[in-house]
């Protein structure tokens, strides 16, 4: 499986402290530069900060060589190499949060997965509790319509029975 990943997803995942979840579920993860580069800035939390100087093995950084001129022009850096990137390598899946990049994406057949989905797999990887998983994140600032949350939720209930 290849999996190319965009910032927010890791930023959260690193502050929820599910990285070994996330590392057991994906396997080895794809970054662009451009997403690197955001992980290290300097208004994100220390702790990204730290994972992104000290990258773990199964993480790999790679520029796009090309750029598909079609995407919108308000994407950020990240999310545009992100997409460009699993398009190069032709990625099973692009782990993204933000919904013009995750449209953007799906319009070019690229599976998409976000924060809330990966939250719920690493609490079946771990028999971690999810609930509290999803208030850690709605705290830290996450944002999603309440029919989003309760579609998660149904989903994670409906993995959780068949996980058992």
């Amino acid at each position: 499986m290849i999996v190319v990943a965009d910032s927010s997803p890791l930023n959260y995942i690193l502050q929820l402290d599910i990285i070994r979840e996330f590392q057991v579920i994906f396997g080895e993860v794809l970054i662009p530069e451009a997403v690197l580069q955001e992980l290290m800035d300097s208004g994100s939390p220390e702790a990204v900060q730290r994972w992104a100087a000290h990258l773990p093995e199964w993480v790999s950084v790679r520029r796009p060589l090309s750029s598909d001129p079609t995407l919108p022009k308000h994407l950020g850096a990240g999310e545009t190499d992100a997409i460009n990137l699993a398009l190069e390598v032709r990625a099973s899946r692009l782990l993204i949060d933000d919904l013009p990049g995750r449209r953007a994406a799906e319009r070019r057949s690229i599976p998409v997965t976000g924060t809330l989905t990966i939250a719920w797999q690493a609490a079946l990887v771990s028999n971690l509790d999810f609930n509290l998983l999803l208030s850690k994140l709605l705290a830290l600032g996450f944002r999603a319509s309440d029919d989003v949350l309760d579609l998660v939720k149904h989903e994670y209930a409906a993995a959780r029975a068949e996980h058992k």
